[in-house]
């Protein structure tokens, strides 16, 4: 068995950014499945709500910056048109009163990895996955993953209760720029929504079928 020396190995960035890639996919497929695997509170419509319109509102936690809320906002925006656009149950509109027929999402916290702690993670990662290859013992890899965290809240007059569903998502930043990274998190949270709907929409579907 060919055993390279650490300084072999870097010498080659063929072999080096071939392994830094495997590494960082392997360990990103791993994070997802472990995020999709937390449990939550399901989110429901009441039994006898059948609403054919929703308002959809944000709202942002107070220290947010005014960036960071429009790209949340426009993500919003986009989705509803795109959502109406193929008509599947419900017709959404944008937060008016929001006070019936609302689905509201509480953005707490979020976090977008920028290029320089990309880079920071990407080298740490190359360097913990060669660390093994050179005669040294277990590897390790340093990522970070661009994260949402936001609650979930209906209306009382479409859910049986008011409390506050908290969740997460999460989108991997490499390698894009600062702007990139943000714009493929926000397709990321449309993904989030239109999952939230056709939840919805799925449950009140198998409702009126019982």
């Amino acid at each position: 068995m060919i055993s390279l020396k650490l300084p072999e190995l870097l010498s080659n960035k063929g072999i080096l950014m071939g392994l830094c890639f495997r590494g960082y996919y392997l360990l990103a497929v791993v994070g997802i499945l472990l995020l999709s695997a937390c449990a939550s509170q399901p989110i429901m419509l009441k039994a006898d709500a059948k609403p054919k319109t929703l308002e959809l509102c944000l709202d942002f936690r107070e220290d947010m910056n005014s960036v960071d809320k429009l790209y949340y906002l426009d993500a919003a925006n986009a989705f509803i048109v795109h959502y109406n656009n193929l008509a599947r149950g419900f017709n959404i509109t944008p937060c008016a009163e929001g006070k019936k027929q609302t689905v509201r999402l509480i953005i707490e916290n979020s976090r977008f990895v920028s290029p320089a702690e990309q880079t920071m993670y990407t080298l740490i990662s190359i360097l913990g996955i060669a660390y093994p290859l050179s005669g040294g013992g277990f590897g390790f890899a340093w990522l970070g993953f661009s994260t949402t965290s936001l609650g979930v809240q209906l209306s009382p007059d479409i859910a049986d209760t008011t409390d506050i569903v908290y969740t997460q998502f999460s989108s991997s930043p490499y390698f894009y720029d600062e702007d990139s990274v943000k714009i493929k998190h926000m397709k990321q949270f449309q993904a989030f929504m239109f999952e939230l709907f056709d939840g919805l929409r799925a449950k009140r579907s198998a409702k009126s079928e019982s």
